[in-house]
This record gives structure tokens, sequence and C-alpha cells, in this order.
């Protein structure tokens, strides 16, 4: 498997071996087949840790965001909570001002 690979990237050396580039001739064809090389090199090498970076970087993601949710639910229900609590504060100062009324506290 690895001399195959070998033998890949000693094929362009082999098949573009030239003694110069006459003018007005283009090299774009053996420049193409070098860069695709190139790639496929770095693909071979890179593709999995790159992977795994990104699925990784993904999953943390997802579970800051979970834990964001949650922080965000038990507000909402502690809001709930303190608004429940300001209604009852309110009715309980009705509640007071009457009764102060009631007594001849209050004019």
């Amino acid at each position: 498997m690895k001399k195959s690979y070998f033998l890949l990237l000693l094929a362009p050396i082999a098949l573009f071996a030239s003694e110069g580039v006459s003018a007005g001739s283009t090299d774009i064809f053996p420049r193409t087949v070098n860069f695709l090389i190139f790639v496929a090199i770095l693909y071979y090498y890179v593709a999995a840790n790159l992977k795994e970076w990104y699925f990784g970087r993904k999953n943390e993601i997802a579970t800051k965001l979970d834990s964001i949710q949650v922080k965000l639910k038990e507000s909402n229900s502690k809001k709930e909570v303190a608004l429940a609590k300001v209604e009852e504060a309110k009715v309980n100062a009705k509640n007071l001002i009457e009764t102060a009324k009631k007594r001849g506290c209050l004019a």
C-alpha cells in the first residue's frame, strides 16, 4: 500500500521530466497534476485530524448551548417566583393600608 503511494509520488517526475519549457508552450497540465497530488497527500494526512477537531468543536458548542438553555429555564422559573412574590407583596401592602385606615392610623 505504501509502495503504491510512493510510486504515485514519483509518477509526475517521470511523466513530466523534460529539458526545459520551449517558448510558447504552457505547463498548466503538469502544474495541475502536481497540485492535485499535493491536495491528495494533504487530505490523506490532515483529513482525520480535521474531522476529529470539527466534531469535537461541534459537540463542545452543543454542550454549551444545552447548559445555557438549562440556565435560561432556571432563570425564567426564578423570575416567575419573583413576580409572584411581588404580586403577593402588593396584596399585603393593600391589606396593611386598609387595616391602618380602619384603625385610624392613616388619615
